[in-house]
């Protein structure tokens, strides 16, 4: 197909009979299409759903082609929630598939479902809008043009993949990130040539200057999402046109975009004219953009980056707006079951958080939004859940009409209803006698995210809590007004959500992606809200400066715990300082409610500096040391890395006990010994005190801290706190201070984080002491279930115990008990200057992993080692050797052979020392190489590494001399084979071993074929 005739088809008002001819006959090779479409059904709303036609794909899928004319005044760019009721009539026809068509007489929505036989509610809608004249349709132009290139034989999988929203997310930033660091380079260019610009100390380029180009790349997107919603001059291309129209092109950063960003966006109406004289900026400008909005809200004030020098080639501005332009941008956010694919504002905080410089080293990983929902609303439905208990306790004596008794069973029932209620935000008849207390309980509801990032969490909850109380406005029929949305977006942003993060351009990001949800639902340009004290830059685990704890600050005494109040008044006399009486400190709270939602620019920047002044003056009173007050006079106490006041800034919170959520993906990060931190954590935190202090583990510690009681918290994670000896005393944290709800582990082979190896756990557990004796577990390996609790307070493992794992880990003795385990003792890599592949004096041969088979071992080619690399005393004993990797895809994992005396074991094998004389070690190969070992491992193990604590807990079964001396015997004759051939087919022996210790296991005939059905 030409694809000049498919870009004209995209810009022009959906046409019927061209769209059946040329999208659904030639493009996708439909041959049975109707003339005239079926009529299938017209909803309340009026909406006509119509049937075209369909066809087999290659794999011989059924793929339907439909038609829906949305009523008059609808909107298909808008129209979303809805869809989902109007796919119900394509049931009809049990398709696998459908390409549909939402028009509306404007613009024309072209959408993939698919999931349809699992029913409409589950159907997934990945969707282009198009007819607009002006669309450049890059991504649906390149995308479709592949199909017709197919000429018929299409299958599913390539329209899922010509719909991709996340090919999309790659693509856009790949080339996004090349035009930052083209940016970038070409000021470090610039920086290293003027002398007069700080060099830092490393020789590479100021970290000033990543921040400015992310902050200006950032508002010029945010502008991109303006002029796709017409506030720019009604026009859709206003930044490109202003570029290529403008006679600044090579001073187009100073002379255009900063009188755009400071005098315009930044500056009310009435004070422009002046600030553009005092600037001396373009006055026709000034003339050109009159009707641009004040849009206030932080986003263009100037900053300490603003202030430098900055230059910028039109070549470089010529080659963004270009680009840019190139994509359509949408100012939904997209749900994972109904993505319009284009750049969204979601796609654009997963961008920015990935120039966060050294995030990995950081261990900041971007979340899938499919787990960001799952979190989010399972929160949501705790806490729900937890209101309607205390609701139901409350009025468990009030009488409620017969005609609803018989719809409400018991209060299980319920819960389900509150799930069914968040998972659809539908309101269900049974919860209509709670319609207030759901009502209240959304209203009040504060929610916190500790480890904001770009703001993904909060984001969620959001729009789960916005649509949540929209279903509830909806149906309310005693409500006189029904808030608009964007107004009910701010309430929701100034009323519940919260958050911190210690990176400054995080939290740039995340403010950008909450000023863009009150944007998207805004009939027109207002002056946006103020953020500075909503989501916040600073050390959340902190809440002390130069060792003086300021937790207590705003306590009603004021005081600080070391002193004594006469002291501390006299000292604070001594430096001037006027003592804050308790009046002044709900002033303050007074002060940050009213900044919200302050417009005026004077008035804003007054308001800051008086609140921040004020915060000042309540440290001052600590009793600090002269060189901290000297410190603090040049610290802003609301936004650095030092520390951060939560029972100051969010005191109205603390005074009621506590945030109702807290919701995050913490930083995984190992804590240096020697890290000033260190210490002021060991103070703080109780899980610090046990072995390597990792942040995470301190995040959840702190979580519940930051909870009220019946409070609930939900973190992703990494699992080692399940069974890491260093993290006993989180788990006694969580048994003896918790509910858990639920657990769920990724393996590393789940792949939950982009291009990183990890393997992590998601929780919700609720901040309450519990005697429950279970709890929810899921794993992607074993499934759902319900766990013993006291089953994982003891192993620290959430999986389902079958029988096959009860029956051997009745057995105490451990493998551990019978052998020294370690990692190999040479490390592969930082000695591998000590490798040969030829026998020196000095030298031993050596074992990789790769060399590690099932009682044999591959020594081709063969590698020496310098014997300093390695103690005697690992390598002077016979040992057991297993690999250390072992891939979960492999079936049999606990291949084990054995090594005699003089061999040096690498650091991706682990080997295993017998602890006593006489040990029969044949007999204890033979049990490893077994598959009942091999599944009992395999069954725990969630990553692709063989530990030396996983083998440590292993239970090995009781056997008599005679017992272990078959098994041995076997074992010797096998040895015997692979001598003489390592490829010798000794299966027949194996299979006898794996008779013999089956029995020993006690295990059955059915179960033996579970272990079997596994290996």
């Amino acid at each position: 197909m030409n694809i000049e005739t498919l870009r004209q088809i995209f810009k022009s008002p959906f046409d019927y009979t061209t769209y059946s001819r040329e999208i659904v006959h030639r493009l996708f090779g439909c041959h049975d299409v109707a003339s005239r479409p079926e009529w299938l059904d017209t909803n309340a709303e009026g909406d006509q759903s119509f049937f075209i036609g369909q066809m087999d794909d290659a794999d011989h899928r059924l793929l339907g082609f439909f038609y829906t004319r949305v009523a008059d005044g609808g909107d298909v760019r808008r129209k979303r929630v809805g869809l989902r009721k109007l796919i119900s009539p394509y049931l009809k026809y049990d398709v696998d598939g459908a390409i549909a068509v939402f028009d509306d007489g404007r613009h024309w929505r072209l959408s993939y479902i698919c999931d349809l036989k699992e029913g409409s509610t589950s159907a997934k809608r990945f969707s282009y809008i198009l007819g607009d004249e002006n669309g450049q349709y890059k991504t649906p132009l390149e995308r479709l043009e592949k199909v017709a290139r197919l000429n018929g034989r299409l299958t599913l999988s390539d329209l899922r993949e010509s719909f991709s929203v996340d090919a999309l997310s790659d693509e856009f930033f790949d080339e996004y990130h090349l035009h930052y660091d083209r940016i970038v380079a070409n000021l470090t260019q610039s920086y290293r040539r003027d002398v007069t610009w700080r060099v830092s100390t490393d020789g590479t380029s100021d970290t000033r200057l990543h921040d400015y180009v992310k902050k200006m790349m950032g508002r010029i997107v945010f502008l991109h999402f303006l002029q796709k919603k017409g506030w720019l001059n009604g026009n859709p291309t206003f930044l490109r046109d202003l570029f290529c129209s403008s006679p600044h092109q090579a001073d187009f950063l100073e002379q255009v975009l900063e009188p755009l960003f400071f005098g315009i966006f930044n500056t009310e109406p009435e004070q422009r004219e002046k600030l553009f004289a005092d600037e001396q900026w373009d006055e026709g400008l000034l003339k050109q953009w009159e009707r641009l909005p004040y849009l206030n809200g932080g986003l263009f004030e100037r900053d300490e980056v603003d202030e430098m020098d900055i230059r910028l080639p039109s070549s470089l501005f010529n080659d963004l707006f270009t680009f840019l332009a190139s994509y359509n941008f949408t100012v939904d956010e997209n749900d994972p079951d109904d993505a319009e694919i284009g750049v969204d504002p979601e796609m654009l905080g997963k961008i920015f958080e990935s120039l966060l410089e050294d995030n990995k080293a950081k261990g900041a990983f971007y979340t899938p939004k499919e787990i960001v929902r799952y979190m989010c609303k399972e929160s949501l439905i705790a806490y729900l859940s937890e209101q309607l208990s205390v609701n139901s306790e409350q009025n468990k004596n009030t009488k409620i009409p017969t005609d609803i008794d018989s719809q409400i069973t018991d209060h299980s029932s319920l819960i389900t209803k509150i799930r069914t209620f968040v998972e659809t935000h539908e309101m269900q008849s049974e919860l209509e006698p709670y319609r207030d207390m759901l009502n209240k309980a959304l209203r009040e509801v504060k929610i916190c995210d500790p480890a904001i990032g770009s703001g993904a969490f909060p984001m969620g909850l959001l729009n789960e809590l916005w649509r949540c109380r929209e279903a509830l406005t909806d149906h309310d029929s005693c409500s006189l007004i029904t808030v608009h949305r964007s107004q009910l977006k701010k309430e929701i942003i100034e009323n519940n959500i919260y958050g911190v993060d210690i990176e400054r351009g995080a939290i740039d990001i995340a403010r950008l992606r909450f000023w863009l949800s009150i944007v998207v639902d805004s009939d027109e340009p207002e002056a946006l809200p103020n953020f500075d004290y909503k989501f916040m830059q600073g050390n959340s685990l902190i809440e002390s400066f130069e060792g003086v704890d300021l937790s207590r600050m705003m306590s009603s005494d004021g005081q600080h715990s070391s002193l004594g109040k006469g002291r501390q008044k006299a000292g604070a006399n001594q430096l001037g300082i006027e003592f804050v009486s308790t009046d002044t400190k709900r002033n303050l709270q007074l002060m940050l409610r009213e900044y919200f939602s302050l417009t005026d620019h004077l008035k804003k920047a007054e308001a800051r500096r008086e609140i921040n002044d004020s915060v000042k003056n309540y440290i001052r009173q600590q009793d600090l040391r002269p060189e901290a007050e000297a410190r603090l006079s040049s610290l802003d106490p609301s936004a650095n890395q030092e520390f951060f006041l939560w029972h100051t800034w969010f005191k109205d919170i603390f005074d009621k006990g506590g945030f109702d959520i807290v919701v995050a993906n913490p930083p995984y990060v190992l804590v240096s010994s020697d890290d000033v931190l260190n210490l002021a954590f060991k103070r703080i935190f109780k899980t610090a005190n046990e072995g390597k202090v990792n942040l995470y583990k301190l995040f959840y510690e702190h979580g519940l801290n930051m909870l009220k009681d019946k409070g609930i918290l939900s973190y992703i994670t990494p699992n080692t706190y399940l069974t890491n000896k260093d993290s006993g005393t989180l788990r006694e944290i969580f048994f003896t201070r918790t509910k858990l709800i639920e657990i769920i582990e990724y393996t590393e082979k789940d792949k939950v984080f982009k291009n990183v190896t990890q393997a992590v756990t998601t929780i919700v557990l609720q901040k309450t002491a519990s005697n429950d004796k279970t709890v929810k577990v899921r794993t992607f390996k074993h499934g759902s279930s319900i766990c013993d609790q006291s089953e994982l307070r003891k192993t620290g493992v959430i999986l389902p115990i079958n029988n096959v794992i009860r029956k051997m880990g009745r057995f105490l003795e451990r493998l551990s008990d019978c052998f020294t385990i370690y990692q190999g003792e040479i490390n592969l890599t930082a000695k591998r200057h000590l490798f040969s592949f030829e026998k020196r004096n000095d030298t031993l041969q050596m074992w990789r992993g790769n060399n590690v088979g099932k009682y044999c071992n591959s020594s081709n080619p063969i590698e020496w080692c310098d014997v300093s690399g390695s103690k005697q005393a690992f390598y002077n004993h016979e040992r057991i050797v297993m690999q250390q990797v072992s891939n979960q895809n492999q079936p049999f994992r606990t291949k084990a052979f054995l090594s005699p005396s003089g061999y040096i074991c690498g650091n991706s094998t682990n080997g295993l020392t017998p602890k006593k004389p006489n040990v029969n070690i044949r007999y204890y190969l033979g049990l490893i190489n077994s598959k009942a070992f091999n599944y009992y491992f395999d069954y725990f193990s969630f990553t692709n590494h063989i530990t030396a604590a996983e083998l440590k807990s292993i239970p090995l079964p009781c056997a008599a001399f005679n017992q272990q001396n078959a098994i041995a015997a076997i074992v010797k004759e096998i040895l015997s084979l692979k001598k003489q051939n390592v490829n010798a087919d000794t299966s027949a022996l194996e299979r006898e071993i794996d008779r013999l210790v089956y029995g020993l296991y006690g295990l059955t005939e059915e179960e033996m074929k579970v272990v079997e059905g596994n290996v």
